[in-house]
């Protein structure tokens, strides 16, 4: 009956997100992002006396802060769940814009799983949003965050600028709720865990790093941890039976987001064939066993993913 319930509210979220970004996504454009961003800040600016329009130079948007600031919210942010039915919704419209339907629904849910969880404990689920610069003159960006969910932002000159997705939860509290933990989080980590059981020994040498996981996500900037050049194992490396593999485990991360603001972005990867990229595990080989981390990245693109001690943590980064 457990199962039934998840399923059937799952495929809820999938028909009812479906349906809604079939129609948003039909064609979304710097100018039409800009506009409806536009919009939610007069509304905002309007409605609610404490909303600041923060500035982007300076700021922690333009430090490429990405990582949401544990039980904290950010100063001149607006609680999510205490804005209006109606401003609630223009939000989400604008989140659906920046995020593929997969990445959207991903967020949806972790944002259901928050509620849950408020439910049995005194754990803050509370989310934030936070706007930087004015819209219309083409440089601003926005975060929305909360305890495991950051998702920025940025426009610089009317082009886009990086867009970052973290997303997370506490395991010990997931097992509280119907949602499986493997289901919704470790997808793409069963894919690299299948590509790493078929290297070499030779390719193993360059990739795996340690059989003890980092304590998290190495770029975060509380972490000493800081990515080298050209450290692990470079994809050209790889054979052309294992590039595919490599390949489509990427693309499962691209595809977080709306495919018409990183077209330009994927069809330079897919350009270069996939070539210019880096890869590092650490920790079990067998995601069963919780404790591992992998990196993907080059200078332009950071995708890590983190399961140590009941807390997974996974962040995709696109410099444009």
């Amino acid at each position: 009956m457990k199962k039934e319930r998840t399923n059937k509210y799952i495929t809820a979220l999938v028909f009812t997100m479906t349906v809604f970004s079939f129609n948003i996504h039909a064609e979304v454009t710097e100018k039409s992002i800009s506009l409806l961003s536009q919009q939610i800040v007069d509304h905002l600016s309007r409605d609610h006396d404490e909303f600041v329009l923060s500035e982007v130079i300076g700021s922690d948007i333009d430090k490429n802060e990405y990582l949401p600031i544990d039980l904290q919210i950010r100063p001149h942010s607006l609680i999510f769940e205490n804005l209006s039915a109606t401003e609630r919704k223009q939000i989400k419209l604008l989140i659906s814009q920046v995020l593929s339907p997969k990445g959207y629904l991903k967020l949806l849910t972790n944002l259901s799983i928050d509620n849950d969880l408020s439910k049995q404990s005194d754990r803050s689920t509370k989310h934030a949003i936070k706007f930087y610069g004015k819209p219309s003159t083409g440089s601003w960006g926005f975060k929305f965050e909360g305890y495991h969910l950051s998702l920025t932002f940025l426009l610089e000159n009317h082009e886009f600028k990086f867009i970052n997705f973290f997303i997370g939860q506490d395991i010990k509290m997931l097992n509280k709720t119907e949602f499986l933990p493997s289901a919704l989080y470790n997808q793409e980590a069963q894919m690299g865990s299948d590509l790493m059981n078929g290297l070499s020994a030779r390719q193993l040498g360059k990739t795996y790093l340690s059989m003890n996981a980092p304590n998290d996500i190495i770029t975060n900037p509380k972490q000493s941890y800081r990515i080298q050049e050209k450290w692990g194992l470079p994809s050209k490396s790889l054979s052309k039976k294992q590039m595919p593999s490599f390949e489509y485990w990427v693309m499962q991360y691209l595809d977080l987001f709306n495919i018409q603001l990183i077209k330009r972005f994927i069809d330079e990867v897919k350009e270069h064939k996939f070539e210019e990229l880096y890869f590092v595990w650490s920790g079990h080989l067998d995601i069963s066993n919780k404790n591992f981390y992998y990196l993907i990245y080059n200078d332009r693109i950071i995708i890590e993913h983190s399961v140590r001690d009941n807390h997974i943590h996974s962040i995709t980064r696109i410099t444009f």
